[in-house]
Order: C-alpha cells, then structure tokens, then sequence
C-alpha cells in the first residue's frame, strides 16, 4: 500500500513538471512571434494592397492679351473697357469654374496711347504662347500692323473697324464692331429718313488729327455724298487742343444743318464748352459708336440733351425705366456687383470691354467644345472660335452676335440715341448696317456696291 502511494506521488509530480514545461514553451512561441504579426503578414500575402499616390495637375491657363490706355489722352474710355475685361474674366474664373476648367488671365499693359507702346506689347505678347489672341482699340496700331496678325498666326480682335483698307480682313484678323466710316454711314441714313427740306442736307465734320479722327473718311464722307449729302467743312483740330471756338466760329459760317464731331473723350469738354461760347445753332452728333453719351450726362447733365449718338451699347444705368429688360436689369445688377460705388462715369466703355471679354469667352469655348483643352492655341482657335460664333447672348445690351464669313464685324446691328433729360433715349436699332470702306461700299441698303471712284465721290483728303 505504502508502495502504491510512493508511485502515485511520483505521477503526480511528473505530470505537475510537465504541465510548467509546457506553460514555459507556450510563453515563448507567442513572445517570438507576436500573433499580430502573423496576422499583418497572412493579410499581405492574401491580398496584396497597392497605395496610389495622388500628383496635383496644375489647371491650365489660357491668356488674353490687350492694348489699351490705363493713361493718356484716351485713358477716360480704355479704363472702362480694361475694366469691362477684368470683370468678367473674374466672373468666369470664379463664378463660372473657368471655361470648361480652363482659367483665364489677363495681360493688359498700359500702352498710354503711344503707338511705340503698342507694338512693344504686341511683340512681347507674340512671343508668349500661352497668350492665344490679343485685341486693341488704338487704331494707328491696327493701321501699322495689317497682315501681321495673320503672319504671326495670332487671332486679333480690333475693337472697332477704324483702320484704312481692312477689307477684305486678312485671315486672323476680326473685328467686334462696326467702324467709324459705317457709323457715319448710318447716321446719314437716319438723317436723312427724318429730312423734310426741298435741298441737299449739309454737314460740317470737327475732329482729331489721329488715325481714329480720320477713320471716318474710311467711307462714310464718301458715303454721306454719294447720297447727296454736302460737305461743307472738314476740320481736324490736334488731339490735345485745349480751345477750339476759333475752329467752331468758322463752322458756323458755313451754316451747317449737322456738326459731326470725332474725338475722345478728353476732347469733349473742349468741344461742348467752344460750341456754348459761339453761340453754336446746329446740332451736334457724335456718330463714334456711343461711346460719349454716360459720360457727357455725367459730367455735364442738361449740357448734352439734343447730343445725338450712334451706339453699340443700350446702357442700363441711363436708360429710361421703359427701355429696361430682364437682360439690361441683370446687365446693371453685374455693374453694380463689381463696381458697387458706381465710380465709372462712362458706362458704355465699360460694357465694350465686357462684351468683348464675353466674345472672347465664347470662342474659347467654341474651340475647347471642338478640340478639347489640350487642342486649344492660336490655330485652332481662329478656326473652331470665333468663326463658330453665332447668336451669342449679350444681355440685351445689343443684339445677339454673329461671325459671317462676308463681313468681319461681329455687330450687326446699332442703335440711333439721343441725350434728353439727361438720359440716353433709343430711337431705334439698324439692323445690317452699311459696311464701307476707304476704297469703296461693300454693302448698303441705299448704296449699291463698288468703289468710290465708279461712283465719282471722294473723301475729304
């Protein structure tokens, strides 16, 4: 028995050693490999995972380049226009996303009216291939650099068709309004709708010695006669005059039945202030595409009523409550946002710049709906843009508009104004104004197209 018990404790023993052995291994295999790990490691090799590591692509960026005068005589307009272009370019970027997510950006140095200035920028510009088209509205510019444009395959959008010759347009070369020949031309056509004497009309026509002040003679005095209009006197005056009744006493000699004055706005004062001292009689229009009425009526209130005007542009701010439409109150509500002091005393070149701006936009994105944004640069915007514009809204502050191979000018239409109450008062839009040149009439309803010379009428130089 005593034995028995001897074995049973030695068992017992053995089996209480055996069981610490064994806690002592199973310590040690779980210390060696973690069971963390070996679940991280039969993950991995189960299923393999691949980071992606996210590159930031830079959006792209298109420029447009301008020339215009922050300074200088012609500072008053180009200011309104450069900030018509910032405007709403900074609508599109921000508002809009850019187009199709492309952002825009300008290039606007201060050209300060100095043709020098203007051809330095050009160059620079030029040599920029991010900057895809360029526009200006100083139109010795566009006289010195005809075919250059179409050379240096770079699409130019001229602000107004004021150059000599420009037609037919050499490929990269377009227009955004009518010129100062067809502004004249229609005024004429006006005139003389409302003409009731038995004899010829007579105009007399004061402006600057400039490039722009003779863009008139670019057709519309050839125009004026070949409808029998008589021109009694043709007077440039220098762009800085400072006094011009001397010139205006001598108009009024010639008994005019219209003034036709071509000038800037820094000319204005000089004009106004020269006709109030000679006892001026006839009425003054300034067929220069409307640029000078907000400005007359802000800076001279009644001074300008009977003023009459060609323009582009229905200005909301001047408008009689009548004239306002859905487009025009969202066209003001713009204005308002970005210029919340209303510290532009000239609206219309305000909406110039903002209409070209939008044109520019939409050719832009005519050629990206065409090509897609890696596509886009100077050739096939000239291609797929701006020749695929077609009635473009423009917030009824103009009709829509259009590009037709046959006439460069994406304006097809302009209104007759007039300054009464110190508000700018429509008398009508003209559709398919006639388009003249210095060589001859390419279109008119009251003109039959050919040269000048076939016609036998000249201008005044």
């Amino acid at each position: 028995m005593s034995r028995m018990r001897n074995v049973v404790v030695v068992l017992l023993t053995l089996m209480l050693l055996a069981l610490l052995a064994l806690g002592a291994c199973t310590k040690e295999v779980i210390k060696e490999v973690p069971v963390e790990k070996v679940v991280e490691k039969e993950v991995i090799q189960e299923v393999p995972v691949e980071k992606v590591v996210e590159v930031p692509v830079e959006p792209k960026v298109v420029k447009i380049g301008g020339l215009w005068d922050f300074t200088g005589p012609a500072a008053a307009s180009h200011r309104g226009i450069v900030q018509g272009y910032k405007d709403y370019v900074q609508y599109v970027n921000e508002d809009l996303g850019g187009i199709d997510g492309v952002k825009v950006e300008l290039d606007l140095p201060d050209t300060k009216y100095e043709l020098a200035l203007c051809i330095e920028g050009y160059e620079r510009m030029q040599a920029d291939q991010d900057l895809i088209t360029l526009s200006s509205g100083n139109s010795a510019f566009t006289d010195a650099m005809k075919g250059r444009f179409a050379e240096d395959e770079i699409p130019y959008l001229e602000g107004h068709a004021g150059g000599r010759g420009l037609w037919p347009s050499p490929d990269y070369h377009y227009c955004y309004s009518i010129g100062y020949g067809d502004a004249l031309a229609v005024f004429i056509d006006w005139a003389l709708e409302n003409w009731d004497k038995d004899r010829p009309m007579r105009i007399a026509s004061l402006f600057i010695d400039h490039p722009m002040g003779w863009g008139m003679n670019n057709g519309g005095y050839q125009y004026a006669r070949a409808r029998g209009v008589e021109i009694v006197e043709a007077t440039p005056f220098p762009v800085m005059a400072v006094d011009l009744s001397s010139e205006l006493r001598v108009i009024q000699q010639k008994e005019p039945d219209w003034l036709i004055a071509n000038a800037i706005h820094f000319n204005l004062p000089v004009i106004i202030k020269g006709a109030q001292a000679v006892g001026f009689k006839a009425p003054i229009a300034f067929p220069v595409l409307g640029l000078f009425g907000p400005f007359v009526i802000s800076k001279y209130g009644a001074v300008g009523n009977g003023i009459v005007m060609t323009r582009l542009h229905a200005v909301p701010r001047y408008l009689p409550e009548e004239e306002m439409t859905e487009g025009r109150n969202k066209a003001l509500e713009f204005f308002q946002r970005y210029n919340p002091q209303g510290d532009l005393a000239d609206d219309e070149t305000y909406y110039y710049g903002f209409c070209q701006a939008r044109l520019i936009c939409e050719a832009i994105r005519l050629t990206i709906e065409e090509v897609g944004v890696e596509g886009l640069n100077r050739e096939t915007l000239n291609e797929y843009g701006y020749k695929r514009v077609k009635d473009l809204d423009m917030w009824d502050i103009s009709p829509p508009l259009n590009y037709s191979s046959d006439d460069y000018r994406f304006t097809q239409a302009v209104q007759m104004a007039k300054i009464e109450d110190e508000l700018v008062h429509g008398l009508g839009w003209v559709s398919n104004p006639p388009f003249v040149t210095a060589e001859g009439c390419v279109k008119s309803e009251h003109v039959a197209p050919g040269t000048w010379e076939e016609k036998g009428v000249k201008g005044i130089r």
